[in-house]
């Protein structure tokens, strides 16, 4: 049976049983690389603003929509994605009208759902990659319906493993009698491995 494409990374709920998000703006920096999209993964750089992903960079947050940016007319707006090379005037900052914004939900402490892109033979093997870590697969957006194309990278050479500078921690199989572990795009609950939340006691995010 095929699994239904839902790529993306989605909330769950908060590892205490929290049943409410915890949502936050972020700025985004002028003329940033490449399209961000609902679901993507995002990384805190120095200067408090995020960017996309990629595999293997610590994981700030989660986007949930994009708040505002101003598009090539001139227009401040918002949309189902933040286009590519947003070009802004001023300061990275949540006080400055024209810069990007987006809404995220911070990773640490929190269980999202996502699809993992390679099938496993049995359920039974599914379940034994569970408390594994793995990478992003940080696959483009639809610029159409605003959604992200991020999904768990399920069956490379170095991931899903024990390795430390992965990701994401693989928790659960979503316990649905129409999620396929022996077809793509089945679907796994995970928490935050790789952040760059503060550390207590610490001078930077990790």
């Amino acid at each position: 049976m095929a699994n239904i494409t839902d790529t993306g990374f989605k909330w769950v709920k908060g590892n205490t049983g929290a049943e409410r998000a915890p949502i936050e703006e972020r700025p985004v920096v002028t003329t940033q690389s490449g399209a961000i999209f609902r679901g993507d993964c995002v990384k805190l750089v120095s200067d408090g603003t995020v960017i996309k992903c990629a595999a293997g960079d610590a994981v700030y947050g989660v986007v949930t929509s994009i708040v505002r940016y101003k598009d090539t007319s001139g227009v401040i707006r918002s949309g189902n994605f933040l286009p590519d090379a947003t070009v802004f005037s001023g300061a990275p900052s949540l006080s400055n009208p024209q810069a990007s914004i987006v809404s995220l939900i911070p990773a640490a402490g929190q269980v999202f759902e996502a699809d993992v892109d390679t099938s496993q033979a049995t359920i039974t093997a599914a379940q034994g990659i569970m408390g594994n870590n793995v990478n992003i697969v940080a696959t483009t957006g639809s610029t159409t319906t605003g959604r992200s194309g991020h999904v768990i990278d399920g069956g490379s050479t170095t991931t899903p493993a024990t390795t430390s500078s992965l990701q994401w921690r693989l928790l659960e199989i979503v316990p649905d009698p129409l999620n396929d572990v022996t077809s793509a795009n089945w679907k796994a609950r995970v928490s935050i491995n790789l952040g760059n939340q503060p550390n207590l006691g610490g001078t930077t995010g990790v």
